[in-house]
């Protein structure tokens, strides 16, 4: 298939100029993948908006980002690279065309030097033995949370970004049963500085980082800044 240089989706209007950061929980997975993929193909013109439900003529008159906007990095457990994910995707699974993730190549590259280790939990994911996950099951809970919120503070700071959402995509996990200590953000960081792996934790990205009271969340965690997870006063 040859590339051609299609329409770039025109979804930016009330945030013109400024960069937003997308980090996403198992960013080296098939899923997140091909959005890393599909996104920096339609910024690129490589692809063309169909399909998009931002394009539909209802949504035309809101404010949302562009994909031209969005800085991609992540953290996550597996060993193999995005790059090398993506041409898999292309090569084995017939999922992407081979050509588009090569003409990406730069592209992904760069958000694969953006990646950080992930938090390796319990869950049924993390143990299952085709996942080849790396990391330390060891690292107490509060000194993960406080890693966390440093790689999203780096992330941020180094790229000049207004505010950084986290998605989660990683696998998915049985959901953990909430108790009354879940319900108060200040209950909650005591379990943290307990180490009690039962709270908030997934079972391949992360344990859940919850900004302070107030700071806005969107799509997942919005990251308000230092100071606003639990353990990182």
């Amino acid at each position: 298939m040859r590339m051609t240089r299609a329409r770039v989706p025109q979804i930016t209007t009330g945030l013109q100029g400024k960069r937003i950061g997308v980090w996403l929980v198992g960013v080296r997975g098939t899923l997140a993948s091909t959005v890393v993929v599909g996104a920096r193909a339609l910024a690129r013109g490589l692809a063309g908006p169909w399909g998009l439900v931002t394009e539909l003529p209802e949504l035309s008159a809101l404010s949302l980002v562009g994909l031209n906007q969005m800085v991609f990095g992540g953290w996550d457990v597996a060993p193999t690279g995005l790059v090398e994910r993506a041409r898999a995707l292309a090569l084995e699974d017939r999922a992407l065309p081979a050509d588009l993730v090569a003409a990406l190549g730069d592209d992904l590259k760069a958000v694969d030097e953006r990646i950080r280790p992930g938090f390796l939990g319990d869950g049924p994911a993390a143990r299952s033995p085709g996942t080849g996950a790396s990391g330390s099951r060891k690292e107490p809970l509060a000194a993960a949370v406080e890693r966390l919120g440093d790689d999203l503070d780096h992330f941020r700071a180094s790229h000049d970004l207004e505010t950084v959402v986290v998605v989660n995509v990683a696998s998915t996990e049985a959901p953990i049963v909430l108790g009354p200590e879940h319900r108060r953000l200040e209950s909650f960081r005591r379990l943290i500085q307990q180490d009690r792996r039962n709270a908030g934790e997934n079972g391949t990205g992360a344990p859940v980082p919850l900004p302070e009271p107030g700071s806005p969340v969107l799509g997942g965690v919005q990251h308000p800044g230092r100071g606003g997870w639990p353990g990182a006063e």
